[in-house]
């Protein structure tokens, strides 16, 4: 029985910890049967000492998560509706498309270290790529981003010499500029006559680069393999999903609103949210104000799905647009975003729900 290297799982748990907190890992691990920690050093440790059995069970395991976050997790999502036909056209040509990534593949799914990436420039390459039983297909782009971290210190926090240099200052920033990896994915869905372009790491991006621009690029990018998505990438025209702000809120039945930005009928502006795992539509307080006020204009929400059939976990997502837009002739929202999703059949479940509702 060949031996799993040591660090295999601190490597895994390194992936995983940059998109789970603790508390969500054990929450699977103990649906898995696994070891738990109250440390990451403490779980990599356990896994480290366990039998065989146990590190064959939790390598597979850690995989999985760590393939299915970069399937899932939290992402923007684009979704562009196509001819019919035209996506089993686009996945019989990607059937023979094998990524060949030199800057990534190498140690692929894994993320290369900081000072692997410090080298690279941003441009994507095709990493990796998954096809489904059920036709589905999902091209994995990786590229290098930037973001700047910012870290705060009292005065009493610095040396001395710096708090000479600077007297009378209270408080000191620090700005240290990291460098990271981004699994951006795009998935053609032949059935469903679709497209979807998930945006990764969607918190962290920074003026001038946005959502919306990542996707073009990664349309093009796509075009490059797929010359017949040409027509898709110029009319850049992805679902609007205006309509899912107050379809969603509406829709009692599904999942629960945690967040909720609305104009009230006296052209008030509010902001609600639930520090609980309750439905804010039926807090006492929010259903009260409604039924005074009478008919409220939603423009951000936030809903989870605690179950959904298919899916592991809770899953949630959030579309909005800003307040100036309900004003216009015609509000576009071009994307939402999808948080803790586990895996693309999570992903699959909340577009569904977002078409159904975008009309």
């Amino acid at each position: 029985m060949a031996t799993i290297p040591k660090d295999r799982f601190r490597q895994l748990l390194a992936q995983i910890r940059q998109k789970y907190s603790l508390s969500e890992l054990r929450a699977i691990l103990k649906e898995e049967g696994l070891v738990t920690a109250v440390g990451w050093d403490q779980l990599a440790e356990r896994f480290e000492e366990g039998d065989a059995a146990l590190q064959i069970k939790g390598e597979k395991i850690l995989k999985q998560i760590h393939g299915d976050l970069i399937l899932g997790g939290t992402k923007d999502v684009h979704i562009f509706d196509l001819q019919k036909g035209e996506a089993s056209k686009i996945a019989e040509v990607l059937k023979d498309i094998e990524p060949a990534s030199p800057s990534y593949g190498a140690i692929y799914p894994l993320a290369l270290s900081e000072t692997a990436l410090r080298e690279l420039p941003y441009d994507y390459e095709l990493a990796g790529k998954v096809a489904y039983p059920n036709g589905d297909i999902s091209l994995v782009y990786c590229a290098k981003r930037t973001v700047e971290e910012q870290v705060r210190y009292g005065t009493n926090e610095v040396a001395a010499a710096v708090r000479d240099a600077f007297a009378g200052f209270d408080e000191f920033i620090a700005i240290r500029k990291m460098d990271f990896q981004v699994f951006d994915v795009l998935t053609v869905r032949p059935k469903l006559d679709r497209i979807e372009i998930l945006i990764d790491y969607p918190d962290r991006i920074r003026g001038p680069e946005t959502s919306e621009g990542r996707c073009l690029s990664i349309l093009g990018r796509t075009v490059t393999l797929v010359p017949s998505l040409n027509s898709t990438y110029e009319h850049n025209k992805p679902l609007n999903l205006l309509a899912c702000i107050n379809n969603l809120y509406q829709k009692k039945n599904e999942g629960r609103v945690s967040r909720l930005l609305f104009r009230s009928p006296t052209d008030s502006v509010k902001k609600e949210s639930m520090t609980s795992s309750k439905d804010l539509r039926i807090e006492t307080f929010h259903a009260a104000g409604v039924v005074a006020v009478g008919t409220i204009t939603p423009y951000d929400v936030t809903v989870t799905w605690d179950k959904l059939i298919g899916v592991q976990g809770t899953v949630g997502v959030r579309v909005g647009t800003p307040i100036s837009s309900l004003s216009s002739e015609e509000p576009y929202v071009r994307t939402a975003r999808i948080f803790d999703a586990r895996s693309d059949a999570a992903i699959l479940a909340v577009v569904n729900k977002l078409v159904s509702y975008s009309t």
